[in-house]
């Protein structure tokens, strides 16, 4: 919410469940306000990876992030699995299914 500076609100639930509203004409197309609600299935618990994977991605295929809102918000985006050794074994990021369908919102 910091980084959107007004334009949102943000809740984040149990569970793996997050509601996102958009302020009332800050959502590229539309004028009224956009409220959007999700869960990770497998719950999130580590630290809301995943959730904060897919809201940055909602927000940018809305349209609500300025460029430098969207790099301050980048970190969230891409987030590094690393093993006990601290070797990076794997990413938390949006799908490519989820961003296909984001893509059809931003077109």
């Amino acid at each position: 919410m910091t980084a959107a500076k007004g334009t949102i609100v943000s809740k984040i639930g149990a569970e793996g469940y997050q509601a996102i509203g958009i302020f009332p004409g800050k959502a590229k197309g539309f004028t009224s306000s956009v409220g959007i609600t999700f869960k990770i299935s497998d719950g999130d618990q580590k630290d809301s990876r995943a959730a904060s994977a897919v809201a940055v991605a909602l927000l940018k295929a809305f349209g609500v992030l300025a460029r430098e809102q969207e790099e301050a918000l980048k970190p969230y985006s891409r987030l590094v699995v690393r093993n006990w050794h601290g070797t990076e074994v794997g990413e938390v990021r949006p799908s490519r299914e989820l961003l296909e369908l984001l893509g059809s919102i931003a077109a």
